[in-house]
């Protein structure tokens, strides 16, 4: 069981500790056919990773969000305690590759932290060594 997760930006003044991640939603999905049993009919779609993280001040995520063309690189890195040093160690990554901001929110509720909530559309995601990929129109974008 993961008990913390950090989020690492390639390239962001955190890049080597990260930040840390509150709470994070990332799926991947395929039509199917109930005229064909449940049968899978189409392509399988991904891509969209939600993060949410403690309200930090950061021009650089800002920037990441106003910039349409701005891609980034990295991953959500999940920390477990062994069981038997109980030394915490990384559990499971989620990487992805070309990663654009498609939502910045900043969150605030009296006596609470204010929080930030990311959403990142990615050509390509690799979750447990299985990578996911998309073809998206370099020309067009």
């Amino acid at each position: 069981m993961s008990l913390t997760a950090r989020l690492f930006i390639k390239g962001h003044q955190h890049e080597q500790k990260g930040i840390k991640v509150l709470s994070c939603n990332y799926n991947f999905t395929q039509s199917s056919s109930i005229e064909e049993g449940g049968r899978a009919m189409g392509v399988v779609k991904a891509g969209l990773i939600n993060i949410t993280i403690p309200g930090i001040n950061d021009a650089e995520l800002v920037q990441w969000m106003l910039l349409r063309d701005m891609r980034k690189e990295g991953k959500i890195s999940f920390y477990g305690i062994d069981p038997q040093t109980a030394a915490q160690q990384e559990t499971k990554t989620l990487s992805f590759e070309d990663g654009v901001l498609v939502n910045y929110y900043e969150s605030f509720t009296d006596e609470s932290d204010m929080t930030i909530n990311l959403s990142i559309s990615a050509r390509a995601i690799t979750l447990s060594n299985v990578k996911w990929e998309t073809e998206w129109d370099v020309l067009n974008y």
